[in-house]
């Protein structure tokens, strides 16, 4: 993804693509740039942001797949102990 790309999916985020005209994002993204320096320092901020953000993304995803699984091997667990209880009491 672009840095300008990346500048403007972010505005359209924070103030809503409703709120926003075609012209005043192009408008916005020109006076970003005006300052290349302020520009460059934004893009690597919000490149850092979403990057984390998509990290945490997929460390909770892996959390919940985890806990999906200790939960299917606890049922499994639990079926097992019953079985074997049920045939004790025979």
């Amino acid at each position: 993804m672009s840095d300008d790309e990346l500048f403007c999916l972010d505005l359209l985020d924070k103030v809503g693509a409703d709120n926003i005209s075609d012209e005043e994002l192009q408008q916005a993204l020109e006076s970003a740039k005006a300052n290349e320096s302020v520009y460059n320092k934004q893009v690597a901020s919000l490149r850092v942001y979403y990057k984390n953000l998509e990290e945490q993304r997929v460390q909770q995803a892996e959390i919940e797949k985890q806990q999906e699984s200790e939960q299917q091997f606890n049922a499994f667990a639990d079926n097992i102990v019953n079985s074997i209880r049920n045939f004790n009491s025979l």
